[in-house]
């Protein structure tokens, strides 16, 4: 399934003024993929509340199911932020863009051949950048299901008023995960947005 790009607003690339890629512009990718993320995670959400859901209701209603995973979710709303930047500036697209003290052609912008911290060098290294983007989405909403899990199933099992429902329910928040893989599909071309990502990032100087 193919999931429509979010419209960024442009004026989030207007206040940037420097070649590198700081201030604004690290402000403006980080939240433009956490949502573009938001799509397919709002599947996974929805999916796992249905299941959740089925758990205690003969006619189960994903709204019911997010009661249950109210905690996950607002754990997962609450680091997506910092955890998104963290992965994707400090700790992979930074410093300065050169090879032996030279910049070579195309740096900083617009396609940049040399991992660096530049609008050009994220869009040369895209599919980099979107297996980090996807990568944190997935680590983070299973750190959040791994600290919240106890309490999701034991509400569960407590309004489905039998223990059948443990085991199904661990189950259902252990494929968090590999749902949202599923949804980005081979090669992550459900969650590329390449197109309309590039222009963005390329819209700050």
């Amino acid at each position: 399934m193919k999931f429509s790009p979010v419209r960024v607003l442009a004026a989030l690339a207007l206040a940037a003024v420097a070649s590198a890629c700081e201030g604004e512009c690290i402000v403006g990718i980080t939240e433009a993929w956490i949502s573009n993320m938001s799509l397919p995670m709002h599947m996974v959400f929805r999916e796992t509340a249905q299941n959740l859901s089925s758990l205690v209701y003969d006619e189960p209603d994903p709204h019911h199911g997010f009661e249950y995973l109210s905690p996950v979710m607002h754990d997962y709303t609450n680091a997506s932020y910092d955890g998104m930047l963290t992965a994707i500036f400090p700790s992979y697209f930074h410093g300065k863009c050169q090879r032996n003290g030279v910049e070579p052609p195309g740096c900083p912008n617009p396609d940049c051949p040399v991992v660096c911290g530049t609008p050009g060098s994220l869009v040369h290294f895209y599919s980099t950048l979107r297996e980090i983007a996807v990568n944190q989405t997935q680590t983070l909403v299973m750190q959040t299901v791994q600290k919240n899990a106890d309490d999701v199933v034991e509400h569960v099992v407590r309004d489905a008023n039998t223990e059948d429902a443990r085991q199904p329910a661990k189950e259902a928040l252990a494929r968090m995960g590999s749902r949202l893989r599923h949804h980005c599909g081979e090669d992550l071309q459900d969650c590329s947005w390449e197109q309309e990502m590039k222009e963005y990032i390329l819209s700050f100087p």
